[in-house]
């Protein structure tokens, strides 16, 4: 019995020595020799147990019957396993997210797609509809008021950057055919005064019919720049803006006059006729061309008043980061901005001059361009200072 009890004993004490060495298998931080075990047996008329513990492993041995059954459990190979499961679990998580996010991607990036194509379908209509109403004959005044129709109907559907891309085109298309169109009439012109006899009479009503037609394009390309005189207007926030728009309201009006009396001009119309309403239309495109010049001058008043303003602003800028380097030498700095301030005036007394000049635009348009090349020259030259206090500041920092 004793020897029975020895063997199994034995047989415990040999598994002991295993299961460390598979759970902690090339793992430095095994149990060492100094690890503490424990074991207890126990003798009963019809079994015998052995068990054996450490700080990690528990074995049980049974004996009964004639049959031996060995129990292990080991703490740190479940701790190890528990943390590879969670391990895989954070593994899969993260895999999953992964996959998620690039879905998501690749979802917005189909949306992005699917957005672009319809932009591009939008513009291809746009250009479409443009072209259809560019390309249609207006020869008669019942074409021309179909024309006009079709047009603001359109005009209504543009917003933001198509309308103003809308016009810009419009209007490159109506002075292309105006310039078509002058061309025609100079060679019906030519043709009218080396005529001889009876053909005289034909040229003639040629003439008259494309003195016209040529009226009638100018009109057109004085309505379509001063839509887009308007429109660009109309999304500015500049002083002056209402006085500019009455301005291009009061011309629209003079234009629908002169429009509806040059539609009214039949082909037998008198020399004298004809030749009064050159002169007015004419007249009429000279002031839409002032009032183009004038309003691209408020604009850039308007933009030069916003540069200096930016201008203005970083002084306090400089002073701060000038103030960040308490501990290092800063006299570069100071005298840069000091040198920043003295030209910043000079820029102000420059925009000033832009100011002044434009008041006197209709008189004098020289002196509002040479204001604004000044402005630009001393700007320039407060840029550059400020070029030099960043990099300075960027040195010493």
């Amino acid at each position: 019995m004793n020897k029975k009890i020895m063997a199994l004993v034995l047989m415990t004490l040999f598994i002991v020595s295993l299961v460390p060495a598979m759970a902690e298998s090339g793992n430095d931080d095994s149990s060492s020799d100094d690890d503490k075990s424990e074991t207890r047996v126990e003798v009963k008329d019809d079994e015998t147990r052995v068990e054996v513990r450490d700080e990690d492993t528990r074995i049980k041995v049974r004996e009964r019957d004639g049959e031996t059954e060995v129990r292990v459990k080991n703490g740190d190979f479940e701790r190890r396993i528990r943390e590879r499961i969670q391990n895989g679990k954070e593994e899969i998580r993260e895999e999953v997210r992964e996959r998620v996010k690039d879905g998501l991607d690749k979802a917005e990036h189909r949306v992005r797609e699917r957005v672009r194509e319809e932009v591009d379908e939008t513009k291809d209509h746009v250009r479409k509809r443009m072209r259809e109403l560019i390309e249609h004959k207006i020869d008669s005044t019942e074409d021309r008021f179909e024309y006009r129709t079709k047009f603001e109907e359109h005009k209504k559907e543009l917003r933001g950057h198509e309308k103003y891309e809308f016009l810009k085109e419009h209007r490159v298309k109506a002075k292309e055919s105006y310039l078509e169109h002058r061309t025609k009439l100079r060679s019906l012109k030519e043709k009218a005064k080396s005529c001889t006899g009876a053909e005289c009479t034909e040229k003639r009503v040629e003439l008259k019919k494309g003195v016209r037609l040529h009226l009638l394009k100018t009109a057109d390309l004085i309505e379509r720049s001063l839509e887009k005189l308007t429109d660009r207007l109309e999304k500015a926030d500049v002083e002056g803006k209402d006085e500019a728009l009455a301005t291009i309201k009061e011309l629209e009006e003079r234009l629908e006059t002169e429009q509806a009396r040059v539609e009214s001009l039949v082909d037998d119309a008198s020399a004298a006729e004809i030749r009064e309403a050159i002169k007015d239309l004419k007249k009429l495109w000279q002031d839409t061309r002032k009032a183009q010049k004038k309003v691209v001058a408020l604009l850039m008043r308007n933009k030069a008043s916003d540069l200096v303003g930016k201008y203005d602003s970083m002084q306090e800028n400089m002073q701060k980061r000038i103030e960040r380097l308490s501990l290092t030498d800063t006299s570069e700095l100071e005298a840069l901005a000091e040198k920043y301030d003295a030209q910043l005036v000079i820029v102000k007394e420059a925009e000033q001059a832009v100011k002044d000049a434009h008041d006197t635009f209709d008189d004098d348009t020289e002196a509002f361009k040479q204001a604004q090349q000044t402005l630009r020259q001393e700007a320039a030259a407060l840029k550059e200072i400020l070029r030099e206090f960043t990099s300075k500041f960027n040195e010493l920092k």
